[in-house]
């Protein structure tokens, strides 16, 4: 009962299964920590909807705050995810652990992070929270700012201490995300607080290698104009004009050309960006 009322905001009801008098058990019978199928408690729901009142309420009749449900996220995840900022900072002036990690590794700062929840992510920063936690694919939380152009709180991140430059398990930095997405702000914000422009991911590829070939023209000249390294090649063998050649991104193949790209450096196969567009039928033509 009390798991239907915590999403609306029932609060006489609640104080009513709990019996709201602070005695252990409470004397009407409510089962204060009693799970869903998902494995939710009341405290999740009302983090999740931000009724902190009710929140106060369960807490007092000795909800668990760190209780997780079959995801593995407390609720203080739910709070940091739906930026529910009032009820986090009763969670945690509760006790709640700040760095718990659901089944994918997550903490709640990774949510905060990815959904720019910057109130959020800033209370979460000032209390503790690990700001270079990694999750089960190496992520940090400024990977997902990044990758989501959330640019507010991946300058929170960044004026916190996060690592500019940490990679995920696939050698991935924030710029390569950045890059990829055409998250300009973003990378922008990055190089000018020491990005490695020129940092590899286990495929030798570079944010630039990215942003040719997903036609990120614009970050392509924020990242040329700080000093990427234009011929820069791949595990393969391949540049950035390579790939800009393959899937016929021609504004983004003429900004590499005029900016000294080597139209003729080869990938390992011997071919050179030329051959490459005429097997592709592309529409790129090069100045030779």
């Amino acid at each position: 009962m009390i798991l239907s009322c915590a999403p609306l905001k029932k609060c006489k009801k609640i104080e009513y299964f709990t019996g709201w008098a602070n005695l252990s058990p409470p004397p009407n019978g409510a089962d204060i920590n009693a799970k869903n199928k998902d494995g939710c408690t009341s405290l999740h729901y009302a983090a999740r909807n931000n009724n902190k009142e009710t929140a106060e309420i369960l807490i007092s009749n000795g909800a668990d705050i760190n209780a997780k449900n079959k995801d593995g996220c407390t609720s203080l995840h739910y709070a940091a995810r739906y930026n529910s900022k009032e009820t986090a900072e009763i969670l945690i002036s509760n006790g709640a652990d700040i760095n718990a990690k659901n089944k994918d590794g997550w903490t709640s700062l990774h949510y905060a992070a990815r959904n720019n929840n910057k109130e959020t992510a800033e209370i979460l920063i000032s209390n503790g929270a690990d700001i270079n936690a990694k999750d089960e694919d190496g992520w940090t939380s400024l990977h997902y700012a990044a990758r989501n152009n959330n640019k507010e709180t991946a300058e929170i991140l960044i004026s916190n201490g996060a690592d500019i430059n940490a990679k995920n398990k696939d050698g991935w930095t924030s710029l390569h995300y950045a890059a990829r997405n055409n998250n300009k702000e973003t990378a922008e914000i990055l190089i000018s607080n020491g990005a490695d422009i020129n940092a590899k991911n286990k495929d030798g590829c570079t944010s630039l290698h990215y942003a040719a070939r997903n036609n990120s023209k614009e970050t392509a000249e924020i990242l040329i104009s700080n000093g990427a390294d234009i011929n820069a090649k791949d595990e393969d063998g391949w540049t950035s004009l390579h790939y800009a050649a393959r899937n016929n991104n021609k504004e983004t193949a003429e900004i590499l050309i005029s900016n000294g790209a080597d139209i003729n450096a080869k990938n390992k196969y011997g071919c050179i960006p030329h051959q490459i567009t005429t097997r592709n039928n592309s529409n790129i033509h090069f100045d030779f």
